[in-house]
């Protein structure tokens, strides 16, 4: 039962936290060892077991896909202690509530283990949160700055009335031909 430092797999986001922890089912409401990993791209996944690492020790504590038992987006999560006393008494707890209401539930060994998931849940999610906030205000200067732009193209190409009275002003005799 580990933390490990920052690492990265061929294809994945850098790993802020990772190691076991007791995770309550949602349907059976038992407390099973689960590998949890937290990734910098602000999800919480949790897993059966950790992958044997490779010879060179880069992958330790990597999981296979297959082994995925839940996953939770953190923007606009919120993480908390808890101690659950329910069924089976789970001292150093926290959960952790999505955006869109689905909750996990986690023991840990000791508080300081729960501490270091709470407080890296929780800023992970204000990251993920205010990046979200930075790339829609953005998305939405964009559209604007567009739309503006098209106003202005639209307003550079006269109508066929305008056309015409221009057309009237630059002639000198005033019928539109040119007077040529």
């Amino acid at each position: 039962r580990r933390m490990s430092e920052v690492w990265r797999l061929p294809g994945q986001s850098a790993v802020v936290l990772d190691g076991w922890l007791q995770k309550r089912g949602r349907f059976t409401q038992q407390w099973h060892w689960r590998y949890c990993r937290l990734t910098a791209c602000g999800k919480l996944q949790t897993f059966q077991g950790p992958h044997r690492s490779d010879s060179s020790g880069a992958g330790a504590g990597a999981v296979e896909g297959d082994d995925l038992t839940g996953e939770m987006d953190l923007r606009g999560a919120t993480a908390s202690a808890a101690d659950f006393t329910f069924a089976a008494s789970a001292p150093f707890g926290f959960q952790v509530v999505s955006s869109d209401q689905l909750t996990f539930r986690f023991s840990a060994d000791c508080p300081q283990v729960r501490v270091a998931w709470v407080e890296s849940i929780i800023r992970l999610s204000a990251s993920c949160a205010a990046a979200a906030d930075a790339a829609a205000d953005a998305a939405a200067a964009a559209a604007a700055a567009a739309a503006a732009a098209a106003d202005v193209a639209i307003a550079a190409v006269p109508t066929p009335q305008q056309a015409s009275a221009a057309e009237d002003r630059e002639s000198p005799s005033g019928d539109g031909r040119g007077g040529d």
